[in-house]
């Protein structure tokens, strides 16, 4: 059994809390947007498979087979957030509608199939040198296939869609392949295909580490013009690691008095970050208003000179219009005088 906040437990444990702030900062951006919504999806089944496999590396011998199910059921939950968000990623897929009826039912069907049967998961035996080593059965394959094929239709949409793109979107599908092939990889060689072969122990906490980069890499595409104010970026990235920095110290406390003095200054900090970070985005957006009415009134002073330059014009040919015909009439009067 292993302890609960061990080093690579205390990591996960992290990078999963990490990723949650970071969704949630993204949809509180806009609520209403149907992209922030699938990102916070796709960021809480990342946060399940991480705590799903905090869980059974902490479990007792006795629950091995169940916590191994529950990690590989949480785990069809990512692929199945991620072909959804591509598909929804603008420009929009035709195939939208069939994947909100389609693919909810995949994924229960997967889970109950992980989590009723043997043919997944046979069995979990514990090795004093390598730790737990999960026993597959014959429906390994089909889970296999299932992560393949979803991934695989994800990344066609994607490739799609990068092809078809110009402009902004086709930087954000761009930043979005980078990260999350990435990811992928590094998910799926650790998690799907080593565990196969018995390589289980020392890398299969490396796919939910790889998720960060995924998270940012989406959350950067999603809102790339506003993190590229670097005030506000520089002092949020600043404000995320001193909290994790914090909360891993807090977690790998020993001691009572350890855990109160952290938790309080994890608290105080914590606090003194939401000020920091609320008082740079008002100043950052009262330099944008200054911005735009500096933009309105450099508009308006033009348009004050295209005004008075009609005015001088229109006296100008009003005076030439009337002086003309005033002198022929003063001359006749002068003459019938």
């Amino acid at each position: 059994m292993q302890t609960i906040f061990d080093v690579k437990n205390t990591l996960m444990t992290l990078v999963g809390i990490g990723n949650l702030l970071l969704s949630f900062y993204i949809f509180l951006r806009n609520r209403k947007d149907e992209i922030n919504k699938i990102f916070a999806l796709v960021t809480v089944a990342i946060a399940i498979w991480t705590v799903a496999a905090i869980i059974f590396r902490a479990s007792p011998d006795y629950l091995n087979n169940v916590t191994a199910r529950l990690l590989y059921a949480a785990a069809t939950l990512m692929p199945t957030a991620f072909l959804y968000f591509t598909a929804i990623f603008p420009p929009y897929h035709i195939a939208k509608r069939a994947l909100i009826l389609s693919l909810p039912m995949l994924n229960i069907a997967m889970i109950l199939f992980v989590w009723y049967t043997s043919l997944v998961i046979d069995s979990v035996r514990f090795d004093q040198i390598d730790g737990k080593i999960i026993s597959f059965g014959s429906g390994y394959l089909i889970y296999s296939l299932y992560y393949l094929l979803l991934f695989g239709f994800s990344y066609l949409f994607l490739f799609q869609k990068y092809w078809a793109a110009t402009g902004i979107n086709k930087i954000r599908i761009r930043f979005l392949l980078i990260g999350t092939v990435l990811t992928t990889i590094v998910g799926l060689v650790t998690n799907l295909l080593l565990p196969w072969w018995g390589i289980y122990t020392y890398y299969i906490w490396m796919g939910q580490i790889s998720t960060l980069i995924l998270v940012i890499m989406i959350a950067y595409a999603i809102v790339k013009h506003r993190l590229l104010n670097i005030k506000i970026i520089t002092s949020e990235i600043f404000a995320i690691l001193l909290l994790l920095t914090l909360l891993a110290r807090l977690l790998l406390s020993k001691t009572g008095t350890d855990w109160l003095i952290n938790g309080l200054v994890f608290l105080g900090v914590l606090i003194f970050n939401m000020l920091l970070i609320r008082s740079v985005v008002r100043e950052d957006d009262y330099s944008e208003r200054i911005s735009v009415l500096a933009t309105e009134l450099s508009f308006a002073n033009e348009e004050l000179k295209k005004l008075d330059a009609a005015k001088s014009e229109f006296i100008s040919i009003a005076g030439h219009q009337l002086r003309t015909p005033l002198t022929v009439i003063k001359g006749y009067t002068s003459m019938v005088l």
